[in-house]
């Protein structure tokens, strides 16, 4: 057999991948592995294989040279994202007119920015290219998540009248009475 690397494996918990794996087959079983392994090795060779076992989660077989690999093109996707974000933020500083466009163009991404107030579109623009570009120097979007789900948090009440009069309009006076604990 002509497979060159050494093979890793992990546990997955579903058949679901970005890369392509070999469709399960009768033979793509751990036992089939155990009795024939230089079948399914020579499948290795072109793409993943997932092992699968009855009862348990199943495993899946590949080069670990493809591992590096696609570790090292995230990498680079990674940093042309930090890159892209960097010259988004100081093209915003220098052109007025992009800054005025940015929220038009997110829009057509996040729809539920129409339900904004104009102020709020810019605000959130601004927002969006500052979080993106850091979050894009750590390799961790949590906080960009976090900052969509508020803003789209605040687009619903500004899209629902009712709502949006109760949350904005005066609180009751004060009775002078303390509020019960809960």
């Amino acid at each position: 057999m002509d497979v060159q690397g050494t093979l890793a494996y992990s546990l997955i918990m579903s058949t679901a991948s970005a890369r392509k794996l070999s469709p399960p087959e009768e033979g793509d079983t751990l036992t089939d592995f155990l009795h024939r392994p230089a079948r399914v090795l020579k499948k290795v060779g072109k793409e993943d294989v997932v092992l699968r076992r009855r009862g348990k989660p199943s495993i899946r077989l590949s080069l670990e040279t493809r591992q590096v690999s696609t570790a090292a093109a995230s990498a680079a996707v990674l940093a042309r994202a930090e890159e892209a974000a960097s010259i988004l933020s100081a093209a915003l500083d220098g052109v007025s007119e992009l800054a005025a466009r940015l929220p038009e163009l997110l829009a057509r991404r996040y729809a539920w920015i129409t339900f904004l107030p104009t102020d709020g579109r810019s605000t959130f623009a601004r927002e969006y290219v500052e979080t993106l570009r850091a979050c894009a120097s750590i390799a961790n979007t949590a906080r960009l998540d976090e900052m969509l789900c508020a803003w789209k948090a605040t687009a619903e009440i500004y899209a629902d009248p009712a709502l949006l009069a109760k949350l904005t309009g005066p609180l009751p006076a004060p009775t002078g009475r303390r509020v019960p604990r809960p």
